[in-house]
């Protein structure tokens, strides 16, 4: 099992998110990923007018590139759906020194 986070760095092409817009997009990423077969987590930071997000899920897989590229997509899949007609208005904005994606192994208890 892996666990698979990706970092973006979302910004507004109308001014800063508010505070409810945020929430509103956590809650529609954890809605777009509960249903599948992974735990999913939202972790949000303000950094200015943008945001910084990492999405994370499980992965049941014993490969680790198999495992970070089934989470991308699956990461990937709810980002988009979740954002929906709001992505026009939502910007990916590249930033230095972050990591995009990481893989950890878990502990099976």
């Amino acid at each position: 099992m892996f666990l698979v986070e990706m970092n973006l760095r979302l910004g507004s092409t109308g001014g800063r998110l508010g505070d409810d817009d945020v929430l509103d997009l956590i809650e529609k990423i954890v809605d777009e990923l509960d249903h599948l077969p992974v735990e999913p987590a939202v972790d949000t930071q303000r950094v200015g007018d943008d945001l910084d997000m990492t999405i994370g899920v499980v992965v049941d897989n014993d490969d680790e590139f198999e495992a970070l590229r089934d989470g991308a997509a699956i990461i990937s899949a709810g980002l988009h759906s979740s954002l929906g007609e709001g992505a026009a208005a939502m910007v990916m904005r590249s930033f230095e020194g972050r990591q995009r994606s990481s893989t950890r192994v878990l502990e099976l208890v």
